[in-house]
């Protein structure tokens, strides 16, 4: 009668592929007192469930980051992105120095188009290197790239310049180095300084960045 063997065997189903059996299985086994029978329940039936389901796993095990990590992801998939954030910052305010936790942070600000806040944020942290570790860089450049467009659509164009010039930068703390300039793909950095230098008449300087734009040719991987 114990709801354990019905959550075991149900995972082998699951491993098999089986799923309409792992499903009766789990679905006969309650309403455990384990965290991880509802992070395993929200995967497999992906349902209207899944929420709650993890809300439930890190209720019964506050001190699993991943819970949180998976549930911000569930809700930017669904483009519930206030949820996202508000998800995020309460993970934040569990795990401060968690870097995971701040890169899902960072991204929850910037789809919530609060790009200072999420600049701010990224200033403030180290991301450890690891394999295809490009998100903190991608998601500094795209920060200061909108506020660069934010500017200039009120006109300070000196201000979106600097934001444009950060977004060049490749800072050490966010785990990943710099390529070599070749490698770079820095057209929509050349297009936004050639709008800024034509809107305060430096015609000569608009046409370089928009020429460089124009003559971009990568022969590696963009970056």
């Amino acid at each position: 009668k114990h709801w354990k063997p019905r959550y075991y065997l149900g995972l082998i189903f699951w491993s098999r592929n089986n799923l309409p059996r792992a499903r009766e299985l789990f679905a006969a086994c309650g309403e455990p007192d384990f965290s991880a029978f509802y992070a395993s329940r929200a995967a497999l039936l992906q349902g209207e469930t899944f929420a709650g389901d993890l809300r439930k796993a890190a209720q019964l095990n506050p001190a699993e980051w991943r819970y949180g990590k998976t549930l911000v992801n569930y809700f930017i998939e669904k483009k519930n992105y206030p949820e996202a954030l508000a998800t995020a910052k309460e993970y934040k305010t569990r795990f401060p120095q968690d870097f995971r936790i701040s890169m899902l942070l960072a991204k929850a600000l910037l789809l919530n188009k609060q790009y200072k806040a999420c600049s701010d944020l990224l200033d403030k942290t180290t991301i450890l290197p690891y394999e295809g570790a490009t998100d903190g860089r991608q998601l500094y450049r795209e920060a200061w790239l909108m506020q660069a467009v934010q500017q200039l659509q009120q006109h300070n164009y000196k201000a979106a310049l600097s934001s444009i010039g950060k977004s060049r930068l490749w800072p050490e703390r966010l785990g990943v180095g710099k390529p070599y300039d070749e490698e770079i793909d820095g057209r929509l950095e050349n297009y936004l300084e050639g709008v800024c230098y034509e809107q305060t008449k430096r015609t000569d300087l608009s046409l370089k960045k928009w020429n460089e734009v124009l003559s971009y040719n990568n022969k590696f991987n963009n970056v």
